[in-house]
């Protein structure tokens, strides 16, 4: 019974930082991809940053104990979508707050 609830607690922590790591990582993104060219929105720079935030994100599961490699395509969708949706949420605020 004991180790249903340490495996259940080790799933519960895995998905949080599942939900951390993309949201942290798209909010870099998106404010890094404001910086590149605060004046261009249009430009391709924001979709290269949100790529390379994405891929990025490969480097920093295992440091919290988390394998990558064990990953199936539901995991990486919805690490995607949550960096997606978080990288410009920030850089549209920005966007709109910042530019003239």
């Amino acid at each position: 019974m004991e180790k249903e609830v340490d495996d259940s607690h080790k799933e519960y922590i895995e998905g949080i930082i599942k939900t951390a790591v993309p949201l942290v990582f798209g909010a870099l993104g998106g404010t890094i991809s404001y910086l590149l060219d605060p004046s261009n929105p249009e430009n391709n720079l924001g979709w290269l940053m949100l790529g390379i935030v994405i891929l990025a994100q490969v480097l920093v599961y295992p440091r919290f104990s988390i394998d990558p490699k064990a990953f199936k395509f539901k995991d990486w969708f919805y690490a995607s979508f949550m960096t997606f949706i978080s990288w410009f949420v920030v850089w549209a605020l920005l966007l709109m707050a910042f530019t003239p």
